[in-house]
């Protein structure tokens, strides 16, 4: 947090983070400002740089994100999957090259070789994760930035002449998705009340009694509450996370790594659920073929497990 007044300091950022910013319209008074918000940023411990054109970051993180996200929300893949797989990558390739022929024709200057260096430190730094435009098409349904990432690089290419039909494709499927949430996805609530679609259900509820977002047991009894016919509940389990770091638990993120009996009181939790029959655990391999690193975690549960069975 930078403190304009006072000590004029700012908050150190984590090791590696560079920061370019620049002024919308270059004039002294914005020169002066940049130059001393820079100065403040250094000082704090942050790589800040002020730049007399901003512009060429800027479309380098929008280009970058395009394809990345644009297309792992497609294909319904982490970011290291969609690299490795020879369609998704062609496609990343063919949004980043329009994007840069927009830049390009707006007069910003040549991307494509910053582009070039950009992939293996996406792939090292997120690979392992589902990016901002998945998580909220195929995880939550909500509303993405398609309109302001790809969208964005189509309507320009549009207003310049610049051909950009892989990013005004991906812009309007991913429209389309999420115009239409609603239509894409089963009515649970109509299976649990409503008799002659299935017989039980067993939700994934792989969350820590701490997550922040879906605590275990409130999750649970909100799954029980939805049934009103006899449709049996049956609770999916995590025993993958056993050992692990939680990422996106929020308060939770070390439970899985610090506790040793979670899955016992998980199920002891869930046998109070007023619809309960039973439990499965996924994955087959993180129970009976555990990494070595969770392997005495993993038994550690396990053992607790058989206790309460």
């Amino acid at each position: 947090m930078i403190r304009i007044f006072g000590k004029r300091k700012c908050s150190k950022p984590e090791k590696g983070i560079q920061m370019h910013f620049g002024a919308v319209h270059n004039n002294p008074k914005a020169d002066a400002a940049g130059k001393a918000l820079e100065a403040y940023f250094q000082a704090g411990g942050c790589n800040a740089s002020f730049d007399e054109d901003v512009r060429p970051y800027i479309w380098k993180k929008v280009i970058a994100n395009s394809g990345y996200n644009g297309v792992s929300a497609v294909m319904r893949l982490k970011v290291k999957e969609t690299f490795a797989d020879p369609y998704g990558h062609d496609i990343v390739m063919h949004v980043w090259k329009e994007g840069c022929a927009v830049a390009q024709a707006l007069g910003i200057g040549d991307l494509w070789p910053l582009m070039e260096k950009e992939e293996p430190n996406i792939v090292a730094n997120l690979g392992n994760y589902y990016p901002s435009m998945a998580q909220d098409a195929v995880l939550h349904q909500r509303q993405t930035e398609i309109s302001v990432l790809n969208g964005a690089i189509a309507r320009y290419g549009e207003r310049l002449g610049v051909p950009t039909p892989f990013n005004t494709v991906i812009t309007k499927v991913i429209s389309c998705i999420q115009n239409n949430y609603d239509k894409q996805f089963i009515d649970v609530e109509a299976w649990l009340t409503e008799d002659g679609y299935i017989d039980y259900i067993c939700p994934q509820i792989y969350f820590g009694f701490d997550n922040s977002t879906y605590p275990y047991a409130e999750t649970v009894e909100a799954w029980s509450d939805l049934i009103e016919n006899d449709v049996q509940l049956y609770i999916g389990l995590s025993p993958y996370k056993i050992g692990t770091e939680d990422t996106y638990a929020g308060s939770g993120r070390w439970e899985w790594a610090n506790s040793g009996d979670i899955l016992a009181r998980q199920v002891d939790t869930a046998r109070q659920a007023e619809h309960y029959k039973g439990f499965s655990l996924f994955r087959y391999d993180s129970v009976f073929q555990p990494q070595s690193g969770v392997k005495a975690a993993v038994q550690e549960e396990i053992d607790s497990l058989k206790q309460v069975l």
